[in-house]
């Protein structure tokens, strides 16, 4: 009842709600989070704040396995790293879960990001695994909903011990009840951030028509842009060397979207305040690297 009355009176203390949102998204970091995207990502969200524009941030899965930076940190690298950006919200790929049940629940513990999961349950009391299927964001009364999709096969029957007592289960079924209640309270933009595939996303867009904007990834080597019936996908190209900017417009006819794919500049400084977090993750990947080096009987041979 709380957002309700929430609702009416921003409705009845604001001025017409905008109709534009940005999303900012990128993905497939693999456990490296490159300190140049996400300075990049600051200064578009402080652009967005300069010009009042309604903007998200979202990473669309596998942020925290594959790199050295991960192994030597065992994940927490992304975690500490996020914590410092506050992206808006992210999803776990297929990737995060070749970590040990018991290392994702430590990670899933220090991370302080919203973490959308509404296809991946705890079997025993139904609760998504990230804790939220869906958040809902307020901007002058835009109300904007993002369900998290994660990849039916995340629980992997020869993998046990990485999923446990989780279910992963196709998510057309969860994600239409999710973007039923995000509408009934009111929300305006219903998105699916997802990394579940571009066959489950494409599906997800015909069984699930009252959404208005799939991004998904999923590895991929090339933005895409196109629509399943009314619904809008957007596939982004892996790793941290560009971001997805998409530009959504709510018009009489529907959603309209532009999509622009934005290259991290070479020579984005980082903010001040970053900076010791960064220069923590780095002296503790090359204090690995050279006690590792260190136990080797001799030297490596130059080939």
């Amino acid at each position: 009842m709380a957002w309700f009355v929430a609702w009416i009176l921003a409705a009845l203390c604001s001025g017409p709600a905008p109709k534009d949102l940005t999303l900012i998204v990128w993905s497939d970091l693999h456990g490296d989070p490159s300190p140049k995207l996400f300075a990049w990502v600051d200064s578009l969200r402080r652009k967005a704040d300069a010009w009042k524009r309604p903007m998200l941030a979202l990473d669309a899965g596998d942020a925290f396995f594959g790199s050295d930076i991960s192994h030597s940190t065992r994940g927490m690298a992304a975690v500490q790293v996020f914590n410092l950006v506050k992206p808006d919200a992210i999803v776990l790929g297929n990737q995060d879960f070749m970590w040990t049940r018991a290392r994702m629940d430590t990670l899933m513990g220090a991370i302080k990001v919203p973490v959308l999961t509404a296809n991946l349950r705890n079997a025993i009391d139904d609760a998504p695994y990230g804790r939220n299927d869906s958040k809902i964001w307020n901007f002058d009364s835009l109300f904007v909903g993002v369900v998290g999709v994660v990849d039916p096969d995340i629980a992997w029957s020869d993998r046990p011990t990485r999923t446990i007592d989780l279910r992963s289960e196709e998510p057309f079924g969860r994600v239409k009840d999710a973007v039923e209640g995000l509408r009934s309270k009111g929300v305006k933009l219903a998105i699916a951030l997802s990394h579940a595939g571009q066959e489950v996303d494409e599906e997800l867009a015909s069984k699930v028509p009252d959404l208005d904007v799939i991004v998904g990834s999923r590895d991929a080597q090339a933005d895409t842009l196109y629509k399943v019936g009314k619904v809008w996908i957007a596939r982004l190209a892996s790793g941290g060397g560009q971001v997805r900017k998409l530009e959504l417009n709510i018009e009489d006819t529907g959603v309209s979207l532009e999509a622009t794919t934005l290259a991290v500049p070479a020579n984005i400084p980082l903010p001040a305040s970053w900076k010791p977090v960064f220069d923590s993750i780095e002296r503790s990947l090359k204090a690995r690297m050279y006690s590792t080096i260190g136990t080797l009987p001799e030297a490596w041979r130059k080939t």
